[in-house]
């Protein structure tokens, strides 16, 4: 481990969108989703101005600018009625391709969870795609299960 540089993560703001969006593209084309860059950046403001989302980002200096961030996690706080209380939708979890190995991901997931717990989250709610090994692995290794009660679906409303 020796010469790695810490990975340290703190909430977005509405002064990192240029950060947020980077790695929202990268998120993006990695999911081989296109999209206009400036709506997938008007998005974010949004979400973020409105605190529809927290935003966690991810770097490995002392500052998190544009070049040093690594990766970011968006998360969706929401309510459950089964649960009867809030729970919280990792729903985007990046690393970049550089910073893949090297602990990022995890940092992410450990404080999503920190934060869900202080926020009064019940649980923490994710998806990934079927052939994302490496992302199941590491759900699984941070106590996430896969849920055996519910099938997901979706309809895609024209």
């Amino acid at each position: 481990m020796s010469g790695l540089k810490a990975i340290s993560v703190r909430r977005a703001t509405n002064g990192d969108i240029a950060v947020v969006t980077r790695l929202f593209w990268e998120y993006l084309d990695f999911y081989g989703v296109s999209f206009d860059k400036v709506q997938a950046r008007s998005y974010l403001a949004e979400r973020i101005a409105k605190r529809d989302c927290i935003v966690l980002l991810a770097n490995m200096a002392p500052d998190v600018d544009l070049l040093s961030a690594v990766g970011y996690a968006l998360v969706y706080p929401t309510f459950s009625s089964l649960s009867m209380g809030p729970v919280w939708i990792l729903n985007d979890l990046f690393v970049t391709p550089s910073a893949r190995g090297l602990g990022v991901g995890r940092t992410l997931v450990r404080a999503c969870l920190h934060e869900a717990e202080i926020g009064g989250a019940m649980s923490v709610h994710l998806s990934t795609a079927h052939d994302n090994l490496a992302a199941q692995s590491l759900y699984k290794s941070e106590g996430f299960e896969l849920d055996a009660t519910f099938v997901s679906y979706e309809r895609k409303i024209p």
